[in-house]
């Protein structure tokens, strides 16, 4: 467009940006439009009046009568759009109307000095100066958003009559001249400082309306997210009462929003799980603090209940808690089934699989009668089997009494040294069965408080899996150490250590990673019990992934004090047993 240079001169910024100057430059010439009309008819009367007696009275009435014309013009135009927010619909058009409305009212207001000038009156001279100067003032707030347009309004005005004064040569008309001209210079200064404030201004405006609808969005969004997610979602303040549920939780429990929010959510906990959860809701009071995996049954309408696992995290204020649950009442009854039949399947197989193995037992060491060679090679085999077989059955057992809540722990002041030392004497077979050898670096003096032979166990466990996965001829190290206070045992292998895929199922029941050629599989649940044993005896479990290969477990105690004491009283209790 012929006008579109004109119009955004001295805008640089996105269309958006230059699209709200538009607007803006339109609004405020409209919100002008009553105050110019007024100041324009005012205006040209009072010059009418100065100047009839001196003047064509026909010219004077003709410029009265188009300088009205225009200002009624003007007024109808306001009249039309006062109070209206709504924009232009054709932004452009709207822009090119306030250019060609300052072009005329200019080449009505400019020529005028020429026309009417009272040469030899210099009352009037002053008064057409004051009129003048007073008309590019008037308009420039309005006119100072469109800069080239402000420019060719007082140049338009003041410049002629400064002319016409120059010419005159006489000194007062000299000075008035000069005086037009400092005005005019001023004037511009004035609109150019304008013109930046408000291009400041609304690049402010259209960033805050962007926030503004950003803010609009995310929300908009995240509400959808919230309505239509396939997990349970909540909000909750510091006193345990949700503030905010999203829709699934009537689906899954009948309860309506209403209802939930009603009273502390606690309130819907079954009896046998409030204990541990109100535990867990006072640690979630805590600024930051995360709940992980939480599993308990809540309450339905109906009475009945369902198995929640949950997770929290506080805000760092501690005011409110996000939460999210997941229904896992389908999971819970699987494992409830599975655990009943490994429970049940191991007390029963326990009494005929020793049986069983006692027997071999006797078959192989001859006592029941001479047996063949071959014969006896496969009563050895079926024997080592057995054997498996109740080692089998007894990780199920213990296993079931972790469970349940049956498995006793005798706590006792522990040289954590010797029961290592100990538990690497025992396991001595099955690192000289694979030419293996042990680096032992065990720290006198260090006790642990903790069950002996739980921790024997547990030891057992971890050789057992050291001397299984690593190489013929390799070394397996393990150390006692005292680490940030901690009493620490280490064991480490250099076999092929723990794929990446599996590490987050080392500690679970039944799991198994993917086994190199040659390596035997286990029950899967030996590092699942030796990390319960552990827990109960208040230490930590972990495992480690060196950069040269291999697998190193770590196990952490709190240390104990030693009391040679209680060390002889726990001797003399084991003696008299």
């Amino acid at each position: 467009m012929r006008y579109e240079r004109l119009l955004n001169w001295g805008l640089e910024g996105s269309p958006d940006f230059v699209r709200e100057v538009g607007l803006r430059q339109v609004q405020i010439f409209r919100s002008q439009l009553l105050w110019n009309a007024v100041a324009n008819v005012v205006l040209s009367a009072l010059v009418a009046i100065a100047i009839y007696a001196e003047t064509n009275h026909g010219l004077l009435l003709g410029w009265l009568v188009l300088v009205w014309f225009g200002s009624v013009r003007s007024l109808l135009s306001w009249f039309r759009h006062r109070g209206a927010a709504r924009p232009p619909r054709d932004l452009r058009r709207a822009q090119v109307r306030i250019v060609w409305t300052t072009i005329i009212a200019a080449g009505l207001w400019g020529p005028a000095a020429w026309v009417f000038f009272p040469e030899d009156n210099l009352v009037l001279q002053v008064v057409f100066t004051f009129v003048i100067g007073g008309m590019a003032a008037g308009v420039s707030g309005g006119l100072a958003s469109m800069p080239l347009v402000w420019v060719g309004w007082t140049v338009a005005t003041v410049v002629p009559t400064a002319g016409r004064f120059a010419i005159e040569g006489d000194q007062v008309p000299l000075v008035l001249a000069a005086m037009l001209a400092t005005y005019a210079v001023v004037l511009l200064a004035f609109a150019r400082n304008a013109f930046r404030a408000f291009k400041q201004s609304v690049r402010d405006r259209l960033t805050a309306v962007n926030e503004s609808e950003g803010r609009v969005r995310a929300e908009a969004e995240l509400e959808r997210f919230f309505a239509q997610s396939n997990v349970l979602l909540a909000v909750a303040d510091s006193h345990g009462i949700f503030r905010k549920v999203n829709p699934l939780w009537e689906k899954v429990l009948g309860f309506s929003a209403e209802d939930l929010l009603a009273c502390p959510f606690i309130e819907f906990v079954h009896p046998s799980d409030f204990s541990r959860t109100q535990i867990e809701l006072e640690k979630l009071r805590q600024p930051g603090h995360q709940t992980q995996n939480l599993i308990n049954r809540y309450r339905c309408k109906d009475g009945s209940y369902r198995w929640l696992q949950w997770n929290a995290v506080n805000d760092p204020v501690g005011s409110l808690a996000y939460i999210s649950a997941v229904d896992v009442t389908d999971q819970q009854e699987i494992e409830r089934v599975k655990e009943q039949f490994i429970s049940t399947a191991s007390h029963e197989l326990r009494t005929p699989v020793t049986a069983i193995n006692a027997s071999l037992k006797l078959l192989a060491s001859g006592l029941a009668g001479r047996i063949p060679a071959e014969s006896a090679r496969m009563v050895q085999i079926a024997e080592k089997n057995g054997a498996r077989l109740i080692r089998l059955v007894n990780d199920m057992l213990d296993l079931d009494r972790l469970q349940v809540g049956r498995m006793h722990f005798r706590t006792e002041l522990v040289d954590l040294s010797k029961v290592v030392q100990e538990s690497i004497a025992e396991a001595a077979p099955l690192f000289d069965q694979a030419d293996m050898v042990v680096d032992a670096r065990l720290q006198s003096g260090t006790f642990i408080t903790a069950d002996r032979d739980r921790l024997h166990q547990v030891m057992a466990n971890l050789l057992s899996n050291a001397a299984k996965f690593s190489p013929t001829s390799s070394h397996v190290e393990v150390s006692v150490e005292t680490i940030d206070g901690s009493a620490c045992v280490a064991v480490r292998d250099h076999g092929a250590g723990i794929p990446q895929s599996f590490r987050t199922k080392v500690f679970e029941k039944f799991a198994q990673a993917d086994l190199r050629s040659g390596v035997r599989a286990g029950s899967g649940l030996g590092l699942s019990i030796a990390k319960q044993f552990v827990e109960h005896m208040g230490g930590n479990i972990r495992f480690e992934s060196p950069h040269d290969g291999g697998t190193k477990f770590v196990i952490s105690f709190p240390p104990a004090g030693r009391s040679e004491d209680q060390e002889t009283a726990n001797f003399r209790e084991r003696i008299d047993s």
